[in-house]
């Protein structure tokens, strides 16, 4: 929930990344009794988990979202507007 509102505060990438720390602070109480007992190769696969998971889908989001938008902007420019004023821009 926290997390939810802080990425939605901040913009980008840089408001994905808050979300995620804010999440990962928030949840740290539930998981530090049993820092102790995960082997190193259970660190590798959180590790990996946490970039293939949550880190390459969401840029690519972010990124696909900032391209689609400005195509979707480039058909409603000023010259554009002038010259056809039934194109719903």
């Amino acid at each position: 929930m926290s997390a939810e509102k802080v990425g939605k505060a901040a913009s980008g990438l840089s408001g994905l990344a808050l979300s995620v720390v804010v999440a990962a602070v928030v949840s740290l109480p539930f998981g530090v009794g049993t820092i102790t007992t995960v082997t190193g190769r259970q660190w590798a696969i959180l590790a990996i988990s946490a970039v293939v998971g949550i880190t390459i889908p969401y840029t690519v989001d972010t990124i696909a979202a900032r391209v689609s938008s400005a195509r979707w902007s480039a058909p409603c420019s000023a010259s554009t507007r002038s010259s056809a004023p039934s194109s719903g821009c």
